[in-house]
């Protein structure tokens, strides 16, 4: 299994907008990607950074969301079928994301 991972750094005074970013980014991508492209993915999760490690610490991500998919061969059929996709990051977030594509070791 392949992840792509992408991480929103936290920061004090950055933007991170959940609501829009559920509500309107994710549907969105998914309506932009062909449907047979849509049903590469295995599983995918959003989740919202509450703190640090330690008690009343922030967090070091505002998000995290995960695309899985069976080969890097589907994952990059997904990445095609974004490339055309104009970004609307700046509606959710003023801080660009951390990418990681790795192999699924352990679920």
């Amino acid at each position: 299994m392949i992840a792509i991972t992408f991480m929103y750094p936290y920061g004090e005074g950055k933007k991170f907008d959940m609501d829009y970013y559920l509500n309107v980014h994710v549907p969105s991508v998914s309506d932009y990607i062909p449907p047979e492209v849509n049903a590469l993915i295995k599983g995918r999760s959003v989740i919202q950074g509450l703190s640090g490690g330690a008690p009343g610490t922030s967090p070091a991500y505002f998000a995290m969301t995960q695309v899985l998919f069976e080969s890097q061969e589907d994952l990059m059929k997904y990445l095609r079928a974004m490339s055309g996709r104009p970004s609307d990051l700046a509606e959710y977030a003023d801080i660009p994301p951390i990418v990681l594509v790795g192999e699924v070791k352990l679920t």
